[in-house]
């Protein structure tokens, strides 16, 4: 997080840098203003950051029924093996059909002989499934989306760190 200091002015700058964006904002020194402009502000950026990052799949597919409870993904270093969700890592590949979403679940797995590599059969949902190369896959594991209110505390730590810096 990057802090400016105006000098000579009533207000203070903070740029932040979430996700892949910067939000900027001017916050007054009055301690009632403060409390009542920061705590919104910061919460809305870091509410609006799941959506920047990436655009879902359609109805229908892996990538929206996780998200759409509420959940998400984090990478691990789980084996891939069948049942595993997993992320395609190429983010350009060719000839897929729209709203395939980026996650998906292991149906199968096999030596690709073509490749020299380990390969798997994933199910996108939407009736599609594409067998992908090991080395472009990750293991993912679905855990509940963080809830803004958790971060609450941190936040209200922040502000008050802010507060005695003056």
């Amino acid at each position: 997080m990057l802090h400016h200091n105006s000098i000579g002015k009533r207000n203070k700058t903070v740029a932040s840098h979430i996700g892949g964006g910067t939000y900027r904002w001017a916050i007054c020194k009055q301690p009632n203003m403060r409390q009542m402009a920061c705590i919104p502000i910061v919460l809305f950026a870091l509410g609006s950051t799941a959506l920047a990052q990436i655009e879902p799949g359609l109805p229908g597919s892996v990538e929206y029924s996780v998200l759409s409870n509420n959940q998400t993904w984090i990478q691990t270093t789980d084996p891939i093996t069948i049942g595993t969700y997993v992320e395609d890592l190429l983010t350009d590949r060719n000839n897929q059909p729209e709203g395939r979403g980026a996650i998906g679940i292991v149906t199968s797995t096999g030596f690709d002989e073509d490749y020299g590599v380990m390969a798997a059969m994933v199910d996108f949902g939407r009736d599609y499934s594409a067998g992908i190369v090991f080395p472009e896959l990750s293991p993912i594991q679905i855990v509940p989306e963080p809830s803004t209110l958790v971060l609450l505390p941190g936040i209200l730590l922040w502000c008050a760190a802010l507060r005695r810096r003056r």
